[in-house]
């Protein structure tokens, strides 16, 4: 239940993309870097819930991962080799995750149309001046 209630800034950023990929728009772009930062928050309290569980919590030396009732469907792990692949796994999501955020800095505005800079409004307005004195 408490890995379930972590989770809750994932769904709420997977909910983010989905409204990016239903309608590309400058509003959307934007809700992106929240859906990627909610994100890594969510990956890294999973991992860090990980942690203090079966650090402190858990006190058998395997874990058991699998479903249902029959002994088969579940594969065992040692306590240690368990925590270390989650982290590993945390680890490479949160480094791509924190690429992501960087890439959709520059996505974002793709849309948008540049604002001419002060000189250029200038110069266009030297021509026009020009014309006007004639």
């Amino acid at each position: 239940m408490v890995t379930i209630a972590l989770l809750i800034p994932l769904y709420i950023a997977s909910g983010f993309f989905v409204n990016w990929f239903i309608k590309d728009t400058l509003s959307s772009r934007g809700k992106l870097t929240a859906a990627i930062i909610l994100s890594l928050v969510s990956i890294f309290l999973v991992a860090l819930w990980n942690v203090i569980y079966y650090t402190a919590i858990y006190k058998r030396e395997d874990v058991y991962i699998g479903y249902g009732v029959s002994e088969d469907k579940y594969q065992k792990f040692q306590k240690k080799y368990y925590l270390f692949k989650v982290l590993l796994e945390s680890a490479i999501l949160l480094a791509l995750y924190a690429y992501f955020v960087c890439v959709i800095q520059t996505y974002k505005d793709a849309l948008r149309k540049k604002k001419p800079e002060k000189e250029d409004d200038m110069m266009m307005m030297e021509p026009m001046m020009m014309d006007g004195a004639k």
